[in-house]
């Protein structure tokens, strides 16, 4: 607990003077009485009283502990602030003790007593010393039993009083600092649950997006490998007037350009042509092909048509295309020559 200043008012006379100027600055707590350079507790509760060793435990919690009397005046000051209670037997516990040695007296500052010394009225019964009122003042130390139940007296020094308050300060200080850092780190860890959760679902949308692209990536291509292919048919469709023409004419599902030769030409001619271009006389596959040769080709008479690469010039009846396959009968019986035209 933080120390406190407060103000005692000045008596004159039993009239109490309190203008500020006359007010003097007391360095002790409340309820507590300042003594030369120590601030004194005398407790006045009703029973049950505490023992010895819980009344230090008290002056403890209040970063005290019993009182130590180191002069006569101050004996002097203890005796006129105690009263009598109860009994002739019953008092006010200091800070002196021979617990750990019998007859060797010790206060709780570690000082030693002699026995010559001090303000005794009986030394044996015990081996925890009580201050008793109702004796003389410079003869009331009675030795008792350290669990008897008494009042009893606590004791601070001014500046240890002083450092303590820093020190209170300074702790509550530190709690409050405490506490607001664990509402932070609270707060913190929220909100980093938060974005957690958040990248989470980023991570599994961008892993979706990245499909998707590829996706679309590879339809991209596909629809502009279709779209060049359909540019270029078109182009050669609107050329497509006047057949034959040099011109190269796609159909399908083909990979192939189909050129129609406008010059008149023998097989081998024709297919001597087609070579010098890098290619060789149509081989038909399907029926499919052969509708498109059909539907493409110009009529010029009912003789002439064009040069295919399906030949029997090794071997008579054997027909075969020009890339070596053989050519099974048709239902239509092929006539009787060497080379063939659509």
């Amino acid at each position: 607990m933080a120390e406190e200043l407060h103000y005692s008012p000045v008596v004159f006379k039993n009239r109490v003077v309190s203008s500020p100027k006359e007010r003097k600055c007391n360095p002790c707590r409340h309820g507590w009485m300042l003594f030369q350079s120590s601030c004194y507790q005398i407790l006045y509760p009703p029973a049950p009283w505490n023992t010895w060793e819980q009344s230090r435990m008290d002056c403890k919690q209040n970063n005290a502990d019993l009182v130590v009397i180191g002069s006569q005046k101050e004996q002097e000051f203890i005796h006129n602030h105690t009263q009598y209670y109860y009994d002739k037997d019953h008092g006010y516990w200091i800070g002196l003790n021979d617990i750990a040695k019998v007859g060797q007296w010790l206060w709780v500052s570690g000082s030693h007593q002699n026995l010559t010394d001090g303000f005794w009225k009986r030394q044996t019964g015990g081996d925890c010393v009580l201050t008793v009122p109702n004796n003389a003042p410079l003869d009331n130390w009675n030795a008792e039993s350290c669990s008897m139940q008494n009042r009893w007296i606590c004791e601070i020094s001014i500046s240890l009083s002083e450092h303590s308050a820093h020190l209170v300060k300074e702790l509550e200080q530190l709690t409050d600092d405490h506490i607001s850092l664990l509402a932070a780190n609270q707060d913190l860890m929220n909100l980093y649950c938060k974005l957690s959760a958040a990248n989470h679902i980023l991570q599994s949308d961008y892993i979706n997006v990245s499909t998707e692209n590829q996706q679309l990536k590879a339809a991209r291509m596909n629809l502009s490998r279709d779209r060049d292919g359909l540019n270029w048919t078109l182009g050669v469709i609107f050329q497509l007037k006047n057949f034959p023409v040099d011109n190269y004419c796609p159909y399908k599902n083909a990979n192939t350009k189909v050129p129609f030769g406008h010059l008149w030409r023998t097989w081998q001619g024709s297919r001597q042509h087609c070579k010098n271009n890098n290619a060789d006389l149509v081989d038909i596959d399907s029926q499919e092909e052969q509708e498109f040769i059909l539907n493409t080709q110009a009529h010029y008479d009912e003789v002439h048509g064009y040069w295919i690469g399906l030949t029997d010039i090794a071997e008579d009846g054997q027909w075969l295309w020009v890339d070596g396959r053989h050519q099974k009968q048709q239902r239509k019986v092929l006539e009787a020559s060497a080379c063939v035209g659509s």
